[in-house]
């Protein structure tokens, strides 16, 4: 199981964001809130102005929810996200933007 789990978080962050090549570059940060949750949660990040891409994934790797762009101008900035759809479970929230990728485990609850 924790290879398993160790070869998915691999393929989801992809080398980049274990081998960064530029220490200047800005630095995405996500964070959840509540979690776990059981009908929404607070997804606030902070990430350089532009395109940033909002994905979730099971633990799997399959995309569980249809990918999201967001728009950053630049400073922090929260979104809603229903996830009552979703079944109870552990689930991995990623942002990325050009190559950068911030993760962070979601635990659904209901």
């Amino acid at each position: 199981m924790k290879t398993a789990l160790m070869t998915l978080l691999f393929a989801l962050l992809g080398s980049t964001a274990m081998a960064p090549t530029n220490f200047r570059d800005p630095v995405l940060e996500l964070r959840l809130h509540p979690n776990p949750a059981a009908h929404y949660v607070e997804v606030s990040l902070q990430a350089p102005a532009g395109a940033v891409q909002l994905e979730i994934f099971n633990l799997l790797g399959h995309r569980v929810m249809p990918g999201t762009t967001l728009r950053s101008d630049g400073r922090s900035f929260s979104v809603p996200m229903e996830v009552r759809q979703l079944p109870a479970g552990i689930y991995l929230v990623r942002i990325s933007q050009g190559n950068q990728t911030a993760v962070r485990r979601l635990t659904v609850q209901h």
